[in-house]
């Protein structure tokens, strides 16, 4: 007989020496254990017997939690929705953020952008042939545009609401784009209002030019300096009203005095979204490829965009201090 005492949890053991030289687990604490060499030989029970010789079973204080979780019905302590612990990027921050799309809810919802207005506009196609001779004078054009009207808009405000998601989802500290958690009934009337929240931050920052060139109809120094400052303002704009989800976010106090305290790193985020608001408006329309590869990419720099605006926040969520 071999008497052995576990090191992790120090109960003892008694173990025949016809297993010497094995492996096996203590059966209190599970850890593993040798056996050595016996120095006699003497009848014993066999190994399977382990459980019968030691103090009765004890959990780990892993195991305690974990059964005090089960009976109790109560979940652990977690961190906050916006302080999860999530795992750093080895690389930059923007080559992180062009990475942003690469995943199979990223991929999915860029190909159901696409294609399905390509998929309407065949069917709607083949519509007008039928009733062509129906409806003369253009009038087939006008009830195709009637029916597919709406479509078009809820469309629209559907792929706001995902990129409205995206921003948020990324403010949490997630680096890869995700399928939006419908909680309750998705209703047109949220599309909608997140619609107009994110135009509203467009707004927010690119009126002043606006009715500048609206008045003046001129495109000098002044009209170019309004530009710019629309510009620099308008990623603040459209992460706050993102984040806080309401009309009440777009105080231009607060937007100033968001930029002042993260006045070095947001200066690197507005090149960035300058690059890529060019790259997509400016470069990518004269690629000589099929529109619908065009309108890829442009949703791709989207959603890349979207989540440098919502990175932003996690890596200076302490230095904006919002509350959120």
């Amino acid at each position: 007989m071999i008497h052995l005492q576990c090191a992790h949890c120090g109960c003892r053991l008694r173990v025949s020496d016809t297993h010497t030289d094995k492996e096996g687990r203590c059966p209190r604490c599970k850890s593993m254990l040798i056996v050595p060499p016996a120095t006699g030989t003497q009848d014993a029970p066999t190994l399977s017997d382990l459980p019968d010789w030691s103090a009765p079973a004890q959990a780990v204080p892993s195991e305690i939690q974990a059964d005090e979780v089960t009976t109790s019905g109560a979940e652990p302590d977690r961190p906050s929705s916006l302080a999860e612990v999530m795992e750093e990027s080895r690389f930059p921050w923007f080559l992180d953020a062009l990475a942003y799309p690469v995943s199979s809810s990223g991929a999915v919802n860029i190909a159901v952008f696409v294609l399905v207005p390509q998929l309407v506009a065949f069917v709607i196609r083949l519509l007008t042939r039928f009733i062509t001779s129906a409806l003369p004078l253009g009038g087939a054009g006008y009830l195709t545009t009637l029916l597919t009207a709406p479509f078009y808009i809820i469309f629209a405000c559907y792929i706001c609401y995902y990129v409205a998601h995206c921003v948020i989802d990324s403010s949490r500290g997630h680096r890869r784009a995700s399928d939006i958690q419908i909680t309750g009934e998705l209703s047109i009337g949220d599309l909608v209002s997140q619609t107009l929240l994110l135009v509203a931050t467009v707004a927010i920052a690119c009126w002043p030019v606006a009715v500048y060139y609206v008045l003046t109809e001129r495109a000098d120094a002044w009209y170019w300096l309004l530009g710019a400052g629309g510009v620099f303002f308008l990623p603040m704009s459209f992460l706050a009203g993102a984040i806080f989800d309401s009309f009440d976010a777009l105080n231009p106090l607060l937007i100033v005095q968001s930029i002042g305290r993260t006045f070095v790193p947001y200066c690197g985020l507005v090149l960035f979204f300058l690059a890529l608001t060019g790259l997509a408006a400016v470069v990518i329309p004269r690629v000589p490829i099929w529109s619908y590869l065009r309108s890829a990419a442009q949703l791709y720099l989207l959603l890349v965009l979207a989540n440098s605006v919502g990175r932003f926040y996690w890596r200076n969520r302490e230095r904006l201090d919002w509350g959120v």
